[in-house]
């Protein structure tokens, strides 16, 4: 693990659709960055869906209106929400790939960044 604020940017392309806990590891970006900082998706649309949940795809990511979803079925966040007092979700859907910019707000420090209820470590 990094300490928090180490890095002006975290990126994951084609990867958070694979994670076992996806909302942990966009959080865990969101901590790394420095305050100012970004953390920057980037992913085909519903791959998950569009793969019928075989092998690694096991999660979506689309942008809907003005935010990100993250869903499967059973589960869906809004990064917005999600994050929101922590960070500022940006982004969009374009040729195929939704794209995503969580630029992390001031002053944050790691324990805010883990979420409620969130263990440390």
């Amino acid at each position: 693990m990094f300490p928090p604020d180490s890095f002006d940017m975290a990126c994951a392309a084609h990867t958070i659709d694979h994670s076992y806990a996806p909302l942990r590891a966009i959080r865990q970006m969101v901590a790394v960055v420095r305050p100012g900082g970004v953390a920057l998706l980037q992913h085909y649309p519903n791959e998950a869906e569009n793969e019928v949940y075989s092998g690694q795809h096991q999660w979506n990511l689309d942008w809907v209106g003005d935010d990100c979803i993250l869903w499967r079925p059973g589960k869906e966040w809004s990064l917005r929400r999600e994050l929101a007092g922590r960070a500022t979700v940006t982004g969009g859907k374009a040729n195929d790939i939704v794209t995503t910019v969580i630029t992390k707000s001031g002053d944050q420090t790691a324990s805010a960044e883990r979420g409620p209820g969130a263990a440390a470590g």
